[in-house]
């Protein structure tokens, strides 16, 4: 396991080398919600935030993170940043009964489930912050991880330059919803249309001689790479990257003064990082552990740190006993089973595997108990599926009226006007869904002769020539159909193109 999956799937934990701020006074939360890029009067006590202030044009005075303490504020902001910020909110008070104060508190960082202090939330991923102990250490390794996510940024003597679009942070330290803050018609009229012209991503690489600075794709300026972060046997470059190229999983040939290598492009966010997606992951980690790597002692580590992250997930709890039982550590699975009990009521294997265990352990009495209990549960079951059933019929049914309904009124608008494009896309989805594929394919061409530009349209082409195997065509629309949709600022059906992309050249 790499350092980068240590630190996602077990915690990590660093002293975070930055400042401190303290805001107080009847008016601080009205005074920093005008202020401030991200939510500050919806914050619970004991929570934070990545946070940012801007100036009238979009681009950063200081990012920091924001915790809630009472009726007082903490904002943690990169030392070379504390002065320009305390100047920037006192520039701004004026009537407000706030005080902004200069403090040597200092902060240490963890994403460990069981970490203490203030939650901050950032790219879906739980970071606690609190006062730094005589304990607390840098971690580089955390620190890096940190720049991957936007949190940690270099360069920062060029930060008032920089507009809060071209930054990870107008996603993870913005509200669009909060209300009006200083900036922020500006970074909502960039971010609601197309977007930064250069915006930043990772790019994926496993070269030797890997290119900084500026760069090019296809001879024009692509974008600027700040620096390399080595993950396993690969490097992540955290960077800049035009409108036009920003697709998920595209590949390109970056070329700069006389070098060029291949990269692979990440789009925000880079990584999965919600408590349950990483439970899920650890526990398919401890399952191929087990089955394919013979490797108890592993797949119980993964499979413990699931639970962890994830207290409901009832499959790790099953394999985890099942595993220890195997190794005829039958007191500790038994443990086991009996929160699965709790935490999945209705589960028959909880049953069926304790009375196993009792029996090998001789407990005679106990295993026909819980034999009995299997028995009962499974009758249970049996009768939810059958409700379970007829559930699924009636929702195949209104799906179906539904189908119908939408397929006449399509089908009277083109009768008006064969050329509207609309009718005409949602006749060919309609048509797909109905695996009527040769009229799909008619309705979607149709739409691309009036308008190809209609980035979905291209998307619906390349899933029914799929459909029917015509991969090739199927990979020159898709082709055509990426750029034109990242032309168009469709990000989001120009990176579903490109995964089914990836998925059509393995065919081919």
């Amino acid at each position: 396991m790499n350092w980068l999956n240590q630190i996602i799937y077990f915690g990590g934990e660093s002293y975070l080398a930055w400042e401190s701020i303290k805001v107080s006074g009847p008016d601080a939360t009205e005074f920093l919600s005008g202020q401030l890029t991200n939510e500050v009067s919806t914050l619970p006590n004991q929570t934070g935030n990545l946070n940012a202030a801007i100036d009238i044009k979009g681009k950063i005075n200081a990012y920091f993170f924001l915790l809630k303490n009472e009726n007082e504020y903490w904002l943690i902001t990169p030392a070379v940043l504390k002065e320009a910020l305390i100047q920037r909110l006192e520039k701004f008070i004026i009537m407000e009964d706030v005080t902004v104060k200069s403090s040597d508190k200092k902060f240490q960082i963890s994403n460990k489930k069981e970490a203490q202090g203030f939650q901050c939330q950032v790219s879906g991923e739980t970071f606690v912050l609190a006062e730094a102990d005589s304990q607390s250490e840098l971690n580089l390794m955390m620190m890096d991880y940190l720049t991957l996510l936007g949190v940690n940024y270099g360069h920062l003597e060029n930060i008032s330059e920089t507009m809060l679009t071209d930054t990870l942070l107008v996603h993870n330290a913005t509200s669009f919803t909060k209300g009006c803050f200083l900036g922020q018609e500006i970074v909502a009229k960039i971010y609601n249309n197309r977007g930064s012209a250069y915006a930043s991503v990772l790019l994926q690489a496993n070269a030797t001689e890997l290119i900084t600075g500026d760069y090019l794709i296809d001879n024009r300026k692509a974008g600027t790479i700040e620096q390399w972060i080595e993950i396993g046997d690969e490097q992540f470059g955290i960077a800049t990257l035009f409108r036009d190229f920003r697709v998920d999983q595209r590949e390109f040939t970056i070329q700069a003064n006389n070098s060029s290598h291949r990269v692979k492009v990440k789009l925000y966010p880079f990584f999965k990082l919600t408590a349950p997606e990483k439970a899920r992951q650890l526990y398919e980690m401890g399952l191929e552990e087990f089955t394919h790597k013979n490797n108890s002692e592993n797949a119980i580590q993964y499979l413990k740190q699931a639970i962890i992250w994830d207290e409901k997930l009832a499959d790790a709890y099953e394999t985890l006993a099942v595993i220890l039982g195997r190794g005829e550590k039958y007191d500790e699975a038994i443990h086991w089973l009996k929160i699965l009990e709790k935490v999945a009521p209705n589960s028959v294997m909880v049953h069926t595997n304790l009375s196993l265990f009792y029996m090998r352990q001789g407990k005679i009495q106990e295993a026909e108990d819980e034999k009995a209990k299997a028995t009962v549960k499974s009758f249970a079951m049996f009768g939810n599926e059958a409700a379970q059933k007829r559930q699924l019929e009636k929702e195949r049914e209104q799906k179906k009226a539904e189908l119908s309904r939408r397929e006449e009124m399509f089908k009277q608008v083109i009768e008006i006007d064969s050329d509207d494009t609309l009718a005409n896309f949602g006749m060919g989805e309609i048509s797909y869904e109905k695996n009527d594929y040769s009229a799909a394919l008619n309705y979607f061409e149709k739409v691309l002769l009036v308008d190809a530009k209609y980035s979905t349209a291209y998307l619906g082409l390349v899933k029914t020539l799929t459909a029917i195997k015509a991969y090739q065509k199927a990979k020159e629309i898709c082709d055509q159909g990426i750029v034109v949709a990242a032309a168009r600022g469709d990000f989001n059906t120009a990176n579903e193109m490109q995964n089914l992309l990836i998925n059509l050249q393995s065919k081919i």
